[in-house]
């Protein structure tokens, strides 16, 4: 994840699928998530705590991008 002075955020594919999988599976933990991927809960917290910060229309792209991502990779959890 990359901060640029304008607060445009770039998510990498693994972040787009944190995001997803925390968006659409709310009863897991983030410690669950992390695991998952394979990445630290501080991580988790950290792309959750800035996606939820975003504006709508910026959110609904990256879920649909995530959901793209999961399609083509292995589909959807």
């Amino acid at each position: 994840m990359t901060v640029k002075p304008n607060r445009t955020v770039l998510y990498s594919d693994t972040d787009r699928k944190i995001i997803y999988d925390f968006w659409f599976n709310p009863n897991q933990t983030m410690k669950n998530i992390a695991d998952k991927y394979g990445v630290s809960d501080y991580l988790v917290s950290k792309v959750t705590s800035q996606f939820i910060r975003t504006k709508d229309e910026e959110r609904q792209k990256i879920l649909k991008e995530a959901a793209a991502l999961f399609k083509q990779n292995e589909g959807l959890p």
